[in-house]
């Protein structure tokens, strides 16, 4: 359910492949938001929300960020914005309002440097879209999760500090195994 074992530095590892997941999507934000903005993907239609007029406020403060998050956002006043566009790295199952408001709560309300702004919403919107990650992943999907979270500059730690892996000792499986 969500799990791979592998070798890693010579040890027996398992490793969670939504946590996993969250590392790379979290890396790869951070990347693509210092070089710009993260890529958008064109939505057919746009999502029209109606946010609070504190959340509407927060949002247009902050147009900045979510434009380099990957979102296309319109503003029209009275608390009404429309989603033309949506962060490319995410699934496109994910319920863009759901994020948006979730991104929304999680902003400090600029008492953070715009860097660790910026840090704190890529990690939201990893955890988000790394959700209900690794069930049924396919083998290949897996192991191409498992190199490019190599790549990664924390291997260990998703960015709110949840372990990612953990070691399976040959004297824990050699205990399982053993008959009593």
């Amino acid at each position: 359910v969500g799990y791979a074992i592998a070798l890693y530095a010579g040890r027996c590892v398992v490793v969670s492949m939504r946590r996993a997941r969250e590392r790379v999507l979290y890396e790869d934000l951070l990347k693509s938001m210092s070089a710009g903005s993260a890529p958008s993907q064109c939505m057919i239609f746009a999502e029209e929300l109606t946010l609070s007029h504190d959340e509407y406020e927060l949002m247009e403060n902050h147009a900045t960020e979510f434009a380099a998050l990957g979102f296309d956002v319109e503003y029209s006043g009275d608390g009404h914005i429309a989603v033309k566009g949506r962060p490319a790295m995410l699934d496109l199952a994910m319920p863009i309002d759901e994020l948006i408001y979730e991104l929304l709560h999680g902003i400090d309300e600029g008492n953070l440097p715009l860097e660790e702004e910026r840090r704190r919403l890529a990690s939201l919107m990893a955890r988000r879209g790394s959700a209900g990650y690794g069930r049924n992943l396919r083998s290949e999907d897996a192991k191409e999760l498992l190199t490019r979270l190599e790549a990664c500059d924390d291997v260990s730690f998703t960015p709110s500090g949840n372990p990612i892996m953990a070691e399976l000792t040959g004297e824990e499986l050699a205990a399982k195994l053993t008959r009593c």
